[in-house]
């Protein structure tokens, strides 16, 4: 119970960032049928952030009171080893998301001085 209470804490904490992600997935659902390489992009990214935002709140609150009765030097390195992990995924999921902003296909430039 106290993991669970732990948990939803985290999480709350981080509600402003799940909203985003939530809307961000939205967003990208709705724009499948116009850009779909890019929305499918954007949908494992922002998923992804959703996934791990929870999987992270979990694995710490977890972490936190099963080696808690352990030394401190152990619990750090748990603790130090997951968020490294989160964050390499983290990082692996904000290149999938900038891949679907700018790695679509090279558009013409447009000309302003109306010479065509």
């Amino acid at each position: 119970m106290e993991v669970l209470m732990t948990t939803f804490a985290r999480l709350l904490g981080q509600l402003p960032q799940i909203i985003v992600w939530l809307v961000g997935v939205g967003l990208a659902y709705n724009h499948l049928d116009r850009a779909p390489r890019r929305a499918r992009l954007a949908l494992i990214a922002f998923a992804g952030f959703l996934i791990l935002t929870f999987l992270g709140a979990i694995l710490s609150s977890y972490y936190t009171f099963t080696i808690m009765e352990s030394n401190p030097t152990q619990m750090a390195a748990v603790l130090t080893a997951v968020n490294i992990l989160l964050s390499l995924i983290s990082a692996g999921l904000w290149v999938v998301l900038l891949m679907a902003l700018f790695g679509g296909k090279k558009e013409a430039a447009v000309n302003f001085d109306g010479m065509g």
